[in-house]
């Protein structure tokens, strides 16, 4: 198997311990969820925890339908670098944010709702998510590899997301090469508090494929 090394972004962040301790580790982006979910931070913790990120760590804000007033002031303010989009924001939405400050998560069932996602080639990033009707996000349930590799097509980097674990990253990453990789549940002991013996394995294999020293 050809390894493919990417950039790791540890998603759904509530602590400031685990912001620092995922960045130690070697990931290159932390996620911060400001919508319903077991993982969502509230708005003075995040603002906390941002201003300890050291440089060069990129700090995303997710989103689900939010007005974008509350979006665009997060990203003018500096409080976030980019702002996913996990909701039913269309490209008339986008046009009020800088577009290479959107990542748009799409969670595709078929090659129509690819096509549709062509709307955003002009986005920072396109994250391909698993699809179920009742939650966004967080689920667990790896992702469509098929149809995340033809979104690549579309033109935006692309970040694969949906049910990453130490198990199955390598594959993921030889299967679609994406520009990144994004895990939440994957690296958690439970909702909101990260695993860090799991956030260093996924990350050397993300990274560096398979370490025999893991412990």
């Amino acid at each position: 198997m050809t390894h493919v090394e990417c950039r790791v972004k540890i998603c759904g962040i509530t602590l400031l311990s685990d912001a620092l301790k995922a960045v130690e580790l070697g990931a290159d982006a932390l996620g911060f969820v400001l919508a319903d979910s077991p993982r969502e931070i509230s708005l003075r913790r995040l603002k906390k925890i941002s201003r300890s990120i050291p440089p060069f760590i990129s700090r995303v804000g997710v989103f689900v339908n939010k007005k974008k007033d509350f979006v665009s002031g997060l990203l003018e303010d500096g409080v976030i670098d980019y702002a996913q989009l996990h909701g039913d924001e269309d490209i008339g939405y986008c046009r009020h944010l800088p577009i290479k400050k959107i990542i748009k998560a799409i969670r595709p069932q078929n090659l129509i709702d690819i096509k549709m996602a062509r709307f955003f080639k002009d986005a920072g990033a396109i994250l391909v998510d698993s699809f179920t009707q009742d939650r966004r996000g967080g689920t667990g349930k790896v992702s469509e590899w098929g149809l995340a590799l033809k979104a690549k097509k579309i033109g935006a980097p692309l970040i694969l997301s949906g049910g990453l674990n130490i198990n199955n990253v390598r594959k993921g990453i030889a299967a679609v090469k994406p520009y990144a990789i994004d895990v939440s549940s994957g690296v958690e002991k439970f909702p909101g508090r990260k695993d860090y013996r799991l956030i260093k394995i996924f990350i050397q294999r993300a990274k560096e494929g398979e370490s025999k020293n893991w412990e």
